[in-house]
């Protein structure tokens, strides 16, 4: 007999829309990453891209009670210290074999992997329209390396971001919903209702109904002017590079 199995993005997805506080996003991005073999992750974000050498400041973490999170920490912070992970056009996934050339090229009392908790490290760029970079940062032993797999925790990724800056900014006044805010910005890189709906684990229908709502929100007549409008009046959650696989264009 066959049992009716929860959509993971779904739970997670409603996970974060119920989240009111940092560590509750980072557990339900958790989650989600587990189901691909991930066993912790790092939420960062940089200074503006034009500082020279920007720090980056660490949002949340979610590890195990056994992980070796100062190791862990220093490995990150020495990479963070570069921008090449701005520039990459999605997300990276460092395998076993990327991590110990990488550890043979540093000094091993400063970068201690250890391949025996985690042999997989992938990076999800966040580039912000503030011109702030957040970077969601997996680790564990990914167990599938399909776009489909990638397309899940990048969206994941942006989602529990944007989440996290909505309760950063939670003493601002927003005109739309945090559901319509992100629909929105899923709009402003090109998004289709199907495509939104299946990152969303919704419906068509839903995203379409969420998108009249923005329409009558702010005066609106159409989705172009609807974008233009939620962006003037400061209602989306930041408009990140399109997630891999997208064939559409930015408004």
């Amino acid at each position: 007999m066959n049992r009716c199995v929860p959509d993971p993005f779904r739970i997670f997805n409603s996970a974060i829309t119920q989240a009111d506080e940092p560590k509750q996003v980072a557990r339900a991005l958790y989650q989600l990453g587990s189901r691909f073999g991930f066993k912790a992750l790092s939420i960062s974000e940089t200074l503006p891209i034009s500082s020279d050498q920007p720090p980056h400041e660490t949002l949340a973490e979610y590890w195990p009670d056994d992980w070796p999170i100062e190791d862990t920490r220093r490995w990150l912070s020495l990479h963070l210290r570069y921008r090449w992970i701005g520039l990459l056009p999605g997300s990276l996934t460092l395998h076993t074999s990327s991590l110990s050339k990488q550890t043979q090229s540093e000094n091993r009392e400063q970068v201690a992997i250890n391949t025996a908790r985690y042999q997989d490290v992938m990076f999800v760029p966040l580039p912000q329209s503030d011109g702030r970079l957040g970077i969601v940062t997996y680790f564990g032993q990914r167990r599938d390396d399909s776009a489909a797999a990638t397309m899940l925790l990048e969206a994941g990724a942006f989602i529990a971001f944007q989440r996290f800056r909505v309760l950063k900014n939670s003493s601002g006044t927003y005109i739309l919903t945090y559901r319509q805010r992100l629909i929105c910005s899923f709009l402003a890189i090109g998004k289709s209702s199907a495509e939104i709906g299946s990152i969303l684990g919704i419906t068509e229908a839903t995203v379409d109904q969420h998108v009249r709502n923005c329409k009558e929100r702010l005066g609106t007549s159409n989705r172009t002017s609807t974008v233009i409008e939620a962006i003037r009046r400061g209602q989306l959650l930041s408009v990140p590079l399109p997630i891999s696989g997208s064939s559409r264009e930015p408004i």
